[in-house]
């Protein structure tokens, strides 16, 4: 499944590149785990916030679209 991410950023880390650019190795480690938990969701959001991601969408390999979130309208 491939990941789709707009930014208000002409160029942007994605969110492994950023996790270990800046994160700790705490965050590191929780970043390598499976599965998503709060740990995981509070280190996406400051991913998020940080790379100023606008939207997320996921896109299968038949082409079926998945919108995670989308605020490229809102404002």
């Amino acid at each position: 499944m491939k990941h789709v991410y707009t930014s208000l950023k002409p160029t942007f880390l994605e969110w492994h590149e950023f996790v270990l650019k800046h994160g700790s190795l705490e965050e590191q480690m929780v970043h390598a785990t499976d599965g998503f938990n709060a740990e995981k969701a509070a280190l996406y959001t400051k991913w998020i916030e940080a790379e100023q991601i606008m939207s997320h969408k996921t896109v299968a390999e038949d082409g079926t679209e998945t919108v995670i979130f989308d605020n490229t309208n809102v404002g």
